[in-house]
């Protein structure tokens, strides 16, 4: 077999039968069947059989010719792309394509727009924002300072990140046991809650937390406290280097704050604006209690109060989309169908990554909220009434 770059040439005595396929950076030649074989094999023919590079049938292509020398391209190995880096409740990456073809076209046609997240969680929608469309930039918020700060080192400082979760990772692979591994979470996990002063240690810890706790989930109880119990991975993930410095250049084009939501969108009211709200979800049910993954919570009040927000967006001729649960109201009717009124309402089917039994998770209904049409022309609210962000109230 010769190798060259970006293609393999392939020698067919007889009927052979061959494919390649790549494999994370390097290339395995496939070898199907040999029916019959008319002369003696070359070096590189038998080494065509080898039982090193043998693998899964593959069938032949069109084309080849008996005992003839062709070249076949190879598609391009597929690089890591820009994506979250925690797992995070409600994560849009099974949604992507979905969102992806709601987005406004001024979004993907790149130049000037300006794409601003509030609830960014882990952000799969951001990060493919950024990696696909050049001329945007983006305004990435969340409530919570230590997801936040991650977000920053990874920007702003990778290196001093990666040398973090590299040591983390070493201590608790090199422990012996489960057991000792879930003392360790435990230790980490109050560490985590106790820490106050150096964000930086926080950032790491809550990347390792969420790496190595039950589901991924990130959660908070009412006094904001983390209290995801441990998980059973044999092999996590906890440093990612190649991902760190993917998401490290991604990020360069981003503003990156912490706060109220109403807050990441006053001062980027200017045209060809996009915002994407992806808020706690509201219960499906009412035996369904959690409302959101800080321990301020996120209820009615809240829900109805980003929907005025939402007004305001609309009436400044801001783009937004909005993303919540098929939830029910008291009279059995779909409560944000209800709420949203006049709004282009979308349901669409959601995979659930996160569920106490992976055998239970199963696509649930869900709502898209937009304020504009399939053309993309804005629907406006006629309100007047002034919402003012928090950092504004008197």
């Amino acid at each position: 077999m010769m190798l060259t770059l970006g293609c393999i040439v392939v020698i067919c005595p007889g009927s052979l039968q061959y494919g390649y396929m790549p494999v994370r950076g390097f290339l395995r030649c496939t070898v199907l069947s040999i029916r019959h074989v008319e002369r003696p094999l070359s070096g590189d023919e038998q080494r065509l059989q080898s039982p090193r590079i043998r693998s899964s049938p593959l069938k032949c292509r069109r084309g080849f010719r008996h005992g003839a020398t062709h070249i076949m391209p190879l598609p391009p190995l597929a690089p890591k792309r820009p994506q979250p880096f925690v797992k995070w409740a409600g994560g849009k990456t099974r949604l992507l394509p979905i969102l992806e073809e709601h987005l406004p076209c001024f979004i993907s046609e790149g130049e000037d727009a300006t794409y601003i997240e509030p609830f960014v969680g882990g952000g799969a929608l951001a990060f493919r924002i950024l990696e696909k469309y050049q001329g945007v930039k983006a305004v990435l918020n969340d409530i919570n300072p230590a997801l936040i700060h991650s977000y920053r080192m990874i920007k702003e400082h990778p290196d001093e990140l990666k040398k973090m979760l590299k040591a983390i990772e070493e201590t608790y692979m090199a422990l012996p046991n489960h057991e000792r591994q879930k003392e360790y979470y435990y230790r980490m996990r109050e560490e985590y809650n106790r820490e106050t002063s150096d964000l930086n240690v926080k950032a790491a810890k809550l990347i390792f937390l969420n790496r190595t706790c039950f589901n991924g989930l990130y959660r908070e109880n009412e006094e904001g406290k983390f209290n995801v119990p441990f998980g059973r991975y044999k092999h996590p993930n906890i440093y990612d280097e190649v991902l760190i410095d993917i998401d490290h250049i991604a990020l360069q084009r981003a503003e990156i704050l912490t706060g109220h939501y109403k807050n990441a969108v006053y001062g980027h009211t200017e045209q060809r604006t996009f915002v994407y709200l992806d808020p706690p979800y509201r219960p499906i049910s009412k035996t369904s209690r959690f409302h959101g993954y800080h321990g301020s919570g996120f209820h009615d009040k809240e829900q109805k109060d980003l929907k005025l927000f939402c007004d305001y967006m609309s009436d400044r001729g801001v783009y937004w989309m909005l993303s919540n649960s098929y939830s029910l109201d008291d009279n059995g009717e779909s409560y944000f169908h209800q709420l949203f009124k006049g709004y282009r309402i979308e349901e669409i089917s959601a995979p659930r990554s996160i569920n106490a039994h992976a055998t239970t998770r199963k696509p649930e209904k869900e709502v898209l909220i937009m304020n504009y049409t399939e053309d993309n022309k804005i629907l406006r609210h006629d309100t007047k009434k002034n919402i003012v962000a928090p950092s504004q109230q008197s």
